[in-house]
């Protein structure tokens, strides 16, 4: 009987859980976007408020309401407010959550929906197991109070179920209807519309200092990178993501340019084995008899990256077809296969920012040799994320790591001529990280706000400087858990190219599956070919079926879609457990009642 209590207790907390973020979901999507509101917030929020009115009022949750269970006091007096402040506020709250979050972050563990999502956990499976040894939670010994079974007409339960079932519809009707509204798009989850768009930022007084200072500014993107290359010899662009091609269009535009090509001629990538560099050089300046042959020579040269890079590398060939040798454009290499290229034997990097120092080196020797022998003396280097940080002079607590980052040596080999530029991107998110930072989710910068003031801009492509401009003046968001720093103290400058949902992904470019088995015998060249393990390295390189849309909606919409995956995931569980029990009641003779314990201090 004790177990069959605590199913009904349990039961109940995942019927009152469904109505608590259901509500809070709802609230979530009519609230403006706020670096302080999250969906987690609100939920607590709600949560709180939710259980305090109910006991307050009626001695019970709606949960409890329909699995007939009540809230008292041993004594057997009223339950009065000081009752449910001890219970709800001191014992259950301040001991099971607040104290441990406080605690964490006194120790530096500061990230809100980290420590929040860990210290639930823990709090859950301790008080199962608490009520397991003692038959009653620790907030309900504490408070002296208990939960009882009580009897209550079933008509009026039955009609209460379908009170609540009545409620999950329309919610789930206006969740659906006001997402369906904002996204506009054709692939459809569980009935809505994928949520690719993040939350829509308000047009509201916050965002007219930015909106003001893009009114006037002029410069387009490629202008603007030519403007940093007239006081600059080396001007890196962040990519948003290795994933994304709508960047590498521009990329590909800045260096087809003639001022380009007279007056810099030279770019570094992240991408590509510095190992292959002769193979680079022999390819894009070979004029192959058709386009079958260069893009059966280019697919090798890959290390598999997207078709952005392949077509980029495909138009530097066919450039250089065009221009004499004193003008063709250079494609250097910097990343590698293995860290065996540059520790030979057992000899090996500590950390993987050793390929950053790697990384940098190779620019900034090959750089130096340009510069004392070619006639064009400036470069164009194009990495990702950290990788383009410029060297951080203010104190925080991940200083030390930063301060390894490609560009922070770059940065140091040629002060006052190196700029680094950041392209419209997306923040690292760690709302759903317990115990790592190794994954992280995508999240709109500043909750939106630079989406909406480009929006407001109707998107036009621009780019600016950091300093002297709003957004450079905004706390740095795009790393997680950073203090102290704001994004002009990281980047020159800002690119906005394409909004967001204009972003493209497409992993498949021609002969990929045929780069890839070509790179893997000459990786095993001199051995006996395994046909099984080569057919499982070259697998997942053929053509994808899904279309490239859907991916980008699926990848950059992930963020979005954790609150609706919640919230159908409570929703399912709210729906099985009340059905259950409104099945059962149908069927349950009224002498049942008795079987339930009544009054046992618990």
């Amino acid at each position: 009987m004790k177990l069959n209590f605590l199913f009904l207790r349990v039961s109940s907390v995942f019927i009152d859980v469904s109505i608590i973020y259901t509500l809070s979901l709802i609230t979530f999507i009519l609230l403006p976007p706020s670096p302080y509101i999250d969906i987690l917030r609100v939920f607590l929020l709600i949560m709180i408020i939710y259980f305090f009115i109910s006991y307050i009022s009626f001695n019970q949750t709606p949960g409890k309401y329909l699995l007939q269970l009540k809230l008292h006091p041993i004594s057997n007096q009223k339950l009065t407010y000081i009752d449910i402040i001890k219970r709800e506020f001191l014992f259950k709250y301040l001991i099971g959550f607040l104290f441990p979050y406080a605690v964490l972050y006194l120790l530096k563990w500061v990230d809100f929906n980290k420590n929040v999502i860990a210290i639930s956990v823990f709090t859950i499976i301790f008080s199962l197991i608490f009520w397991l040894i003692k038959k009653v939670t620790w907030w309900d010994l504490l408070s002296k109070t208990r939960v009882e079974k009580v009897i209550v007409p079933k008509k009026i339960i039955l009609f209460s179920y379908l009170i609540l079932l009545l409620f999950m519809i329309l919610s789930l009707s206006f969740i659906v209807f006001n997402n369906n509204n904002y996204q506009n798009n054709d692939l459809k989850i569980w009935g809505f519309q994928y949520p690719q768009k993040f939350k829509r930022y308000p047009n509201n007084s916050n965002i007219k200092k930015y909106t003001d200072f893009l009114s006037g500014q002029h410069l387009n993107p490629k202008e603007y990178v030519f403007e940093l290359f007239k006081t600059n010899d080396v001007v890196i662009l962040c990519e948003a993501s290795h994933q994304e091609s709508t960047a590498w269009d521009l990329i590909s535009d800045i260096v087809a340019d003639k001022r380009f090509i007279d007056n810099v001629g030279n770019v570094f990538t992240e991408y590509g084995a510095v190992s292959k560099q002769s193979k680079v050089d022999s390819i894009l300046n070979e004029k192959f008899a058709s386009d079958t042959l260069l893009e059966k020579s280019l697919a090798g040269l890959m290390l598999y990256r997207g078709p952005h890079f392949f077509y980029f590398l495909k138009n530097i060939n066919l450039i250089n077809n065009t221009l004499p040798d004193s003008l063709k454009i250079h494609e250097y290499f910097t990343d590698f296969n293995y860290f065996d290229e540059y520790f030979p034997g057992n000899i090996r990097p500590k950390d993987e920012m050793y390929r950053d120092s790697i990384m940098a080196y190779i620019l900034i020797d090959k750089f130096k040799d340009i510069q004392e022998n070619e006639s064009r003396k400036k470069s164009l280097l194009i990495t990702n994320y950290y990788h383009a940080f410029a060297p951080i002079k203010k104190e925080y607590q991940r200083k030390n790591m930063l301060n390894k980052c490609e560009a922070t040596f770059i940065f140091k080999a040629f002060p006052a001529k190196t700029a680094n530029v950041m392209l419209n991107s997306l923040a690292l998110n760690t709302s759903v990280i317990l115990a790592t930072d190794k994954f992280a989710l995508l999240n709109a910068i500043q909750n939106g706000k630079w989406d909406r003031a480009f929006e407001e801009n109707k998107n036009r492509p621009i780019g600016f400087d950091f300093k002297g401009s709003p957004f450079g003046n905004d706390d740095f968001d795009y790393l997680p858990m950073v203090t102290n720093l704001k994004y002009e103290d990281v980047f020159t400058g800002f690119i906005f190219n394409k909004p967001i949902f204009e972003w493209k992904i497409d992993n498949y470019y021609p002969f990929r599956e045929y780069g890839a088995e070509k790179e893997y015998l000459e990786k095993h060249s001199g051995t006996i070919i395994n046909k099984s393990e080569l057919k499982n390295a070259t697998e997942g390189f053929k053509p994808d079926k899904m279309q490239d849309e859907n991916k980008m909606r699926i990848v950059y919409g992930l963020y979005n879609f954790i609150p609706y995956f919640i919230y159908f995931l409570l929703l399912n569980f709210g729906i099985i457990i009340s059905t259950y029990h409104f099945i059962r009641l149908i069927f349950k003779k009224s002498t049942e009642h008795n079987l339930y314990i009544k009054d046992n201090g618990y």
